[in-house]
């Protein structure tokens, strides 16, 4: 009996353990709504998740993200993060004041003098959270106080008086308002400011007569392009979407160029761009206002004769036909008579060339940057002109490189250690023009420099500090990974020093991969509860971004999209085979198109991940285009319109790509109110999975409410949640730092 005993019992304990019970999820009304695409039916049961501001929506909505946050607070490890998320976010007290980077909020003046010599000036700090899906690499700044500052001059912002405040304009007490661009007219009585309430793509312009700002803004223009108006002498020149009243609407739907006399008058129409195109005024240069267009990632240089009574915009360079980026970027500073345009044109990635706008074909550019040496595979990403001295950042293996350019050459300025180059701006002395640029890694927070391009010294100014977190301790490493068709590309890894492969390390892999963005190595605070509790933060350069020139992002978009899904998949198998990592222990998370990666690997390797983070992501591939900013994502996705792009995207669509089977936990996050992928991406994903899919798995939403694509007003609370549930389903646990 005894041995009988023993043998059940050891018979019993190798059973499966049995699953939890599923997730109760809140009921959702499937509906009977269907398109057909070139004779294939898609059904779409969860349309009406599409409105947005329905009851019905927000009660389904709002039970999901109530059953959510009851399923992620009651982890082991929610309380121990939210304390350790919330000595990164202590407020910040902003005033006149500040001028420089600051030993907890990384912080710069964006000033404009005006003909009276006043400095008119906002104080800006890095924004929090992310803003993808914009063709920019820089890093993005806005107003810590939604105050523009007035002072006697650049050199006396101690003495600066408060000018506009920006949050005197919510119209409901919870508006969020986030202030934008600024300038004074070239006589100086006019201020004109830029504002976007509520996360929306469009935003308005006020316009101030400088000799009575008290009386607040004289002329409002509603529903326009984010930073696209340009002051002229009696009125302001803007682009805007024509026959749209909403600023949630897609900024890239037939744009105009008008021009809107200060007396009120009616506004004129200057030119009107094609549905797909996106249209900015740049400059007034010798009697004309010049203007960029871009059709997808394709760019065009037109212009308006000022002097004309009819005005009628043409193209003086156009090079979309030939798949080419450009963009103006002003007249040059040592021949007035000319001007400057950044450019793909005879450059891997982008080179910074001179024109005569009376002659500005291709073969009469005089380059000013070039894209790299002769014989090297170097990127220029970034280019700041400081007077007559230019700097560029240049992406070599997927890392930053930063140069001085003179009459006397090229002068590289020696950086820390491999890592990126974050921001560059110009720092104006009484003696002569400086460079501020900041720099960091996935180990080093971010560092300030002063370079002084007369005597080449670069002088470190502050780091940005976070409480008990120790960059000493980490380090970075470069790791080559084989993609399924032999392409190699570079992960960036993050760890304690002296890290053992032993197969064991609780592991994030973020991703983007599309639209021409490079993901350099730089720091983000997110990751540091992750190495602080020994594990591992990787970045993939997969194809689709702009790492490694045009070609890279050519070889990851349209029908090569799957490129950037098999990169995803072999960095995951690289981290595994090295063995730092396992499948149990391998999150992956990204945002915008970060979160579509993110979800497309969720449902194709179920077997590499433990939990998946789709956030603010481009879910549904079939329907994307007709809402927010989707018209402008054609040339990464393609179009349903074109029956091969159509078949293509019906291949990896989170949407319609959901199985009956199990897949890794996932938790969908978004914002309610996010103007540039519409949240009804994540509503009908995870409708979908808490429908389709089978398992026990949580497959959850979150949807954070008045908060847009980049989540900054609830961004700690985000960290929070996913950093708790990362560690639940790795089976790891955060560990504070010893103090």
């Amino acid at each position: 009996m005894l041995t009988l005993a023993a043998c059940n019992s050891s018979d019993d304990s190798e059973q499966p353990t049995p699953e939890p019970p599923k997730p109760s999820y809140p009921t959702t009304r499937s509906g009977t709504d269907s398109d057909v695409y070139f004779g294939r039916a898609v059904v779409d049961p969860y349309r009406w998740l599409e409105d947005i501001e329905s009851a019905e929506t927000d009660d389904w909505v709002n039970a999901q993200s109530r059953l959510t946050a009851s399923h992620i607070t009651a982890m082991p490890d929610y309380a121990a993060l939210s304390k350790r998320m919330a000595s990164f976010f202590s407020p910040t007290v902003s005033t006149a004041k500040s001028r420089s980077v600051q030993q907890n909020k990384q912080q710069h003046i964006q000033g404009v003098e005006g003909k009276d010599g006043k400095f008119y000036y906002q104080v800006q700090q890095q924004r929090q959270g992310h803003d993808f899906l914009r063709p920019t690499t820089a890093t993005e700044f806005v107003s810590v106080d939604n105050v523009i500052y007035v002072a006697d001059s650049a050199q006396d912002v101690q003495n600066a008086q408060a000018l506009i405040n920006a949050d005197d304009f919510r119209i409901e007490p919870d508006d969020h308002i986030e202030l934008q661009g600024h300038q004074v007219s070239d006589d100086g009585k006019v201020l004109a400011y830029a504002m976007v309430r509520n996360y929306a793509d469009l935003a308005e312009v006020h316009l101030i007569n400088l000799e009575r700002p008290q009386d607040g803004p004289f002329l409002k223009i509603q529903n326009v392009v984010a930073g696209a108006f340009t002051l002229l002498e009696q009125g302001v020149t803007y682009s805007q979407p024509r026959h749209t009243s909403n600023p949630h609407v897609s900024p890239i739907t037939y744009q105009a160029l008008h021009y809107q006399p200060y007396n009120g008058a009616s506004a004129q129409t200057w030119f009107q761009a094609g549905q797909y195109d996106s249209l900015a005024p740049d400059a007034v240069h010798e009697g004309y206002l010049y203007y960029s267009l871009a059709t997808d990632f394709y760019g065009a240089i037109g212009r308006v004769d000022l002097a004309q009574a009819e005005k009628s915009g043409q193209f003086i360079l156009d090079l979309r036909e030939q798949n080419h980026t450009l963009g103006l970027v002003g007249p040059s500073s040592e021949d007035p008579s000319k001007l400057l345009a950044l450019t793909s044109h005879g450059a891997g990635l982008s080179r910074l060339v001179e024109f005569d706008p009376k002659n500005p074909a291709p073969q009469n550019w005089r380059e000013i940057l070039p894209n790299s040496p002769p014989g090297t595979t170097e990127y220029v990403n970034q280019i700041q002109n400081c007077g007559s001295d230019y700097y560029a950042e240049h992406l070599v293996s997927g890392s930053s490189k930063l140069f001085h350019y003179d009459k006397s050459g090229r002068h590289e300025i020696a950086l820390p250690s491999t890592g990126a180059v974050v921001y560059m701006d110009c720092l104006k002395t009484d003696e002569q023009t400086l460079l501020q640029f900041y720099f960091s890694s996935l180990a080093q927070p971010t560092i300030s420099f002063t370079y002084n391009p007369t005597t080449q010294v670069t002088v470190r100014g502050a780091t940005r500090f976070y409480e008990g977190f120790d960059p000493t301790q980490y380090e970075m490493r470069r790791l080559i990974a084989t993609s399924k068709d032999g392409t190699q590309f570079p992960i960036y890894v993050a760890h304690k020093k002296g890290l053992e492969p032993k197969g064991d390390a609780p592991t994030l892999i973020y991703v983007y991969g599309g639209f021409f963005a490079p993901m350099t190595p730089s720091f983000q605070e997110k990751l540091i509860p992750l190495l602080e509790s020994g594990g591992i933060y990787a970045i993939a350069q997969v194809r689709g971004g702009g790492e490694f020139g045009m070609a890279w992002h050519d070889a990851g978009r349209l029908l090569n999209k799957q490129n950037t899904y098999d990169d995803i998949a072999a960095a995951a198998e690289h981290l595994i085979h090295t063995g730092l990592t396992q499948p149990g222990k391998l999150a992956l998370q990204g945002e915008s198109n970060g979160g579509l990666s993110t979800a497309v690997l969720g449902l194709q390797r179920p077997d590499l991940f433990s939990v998946v983070f789709p956030t603010v992501g481009v879910l549904d591939l079939v329907r994307y285009d007709l809402f927010s900013s989707g018209l402008g994502w054609h040339g990464d996705y393609g179009a349903t319109t074109q029956q091969a792009e159509f078949e293509n995207l019906m291949k990896f669509s989170p949407l319609h790509n959901v199985k009956p089977q199990s897949y890794p936990p996932t938790y969908v996050f978004t914002g309610k109110t996010d103007g540039r992928v519409m949240p009804a991406h994540s509503y009908k994903y995870a409708a979908t999975l808490q429908n389709t899919a089978t398992g026990s798995n949580p497959y959850m939403l979150y949807a954070f409410p008045k908060d847009g694509h980049s989540l900054s007003s609830n961004w700690q609370q985000y960290l929070n949640y996913m950093w708790t549930a990362f560690f639940h389903h790795t089976n790891s646990h955060y560990t504070p730092p010893v103090n």
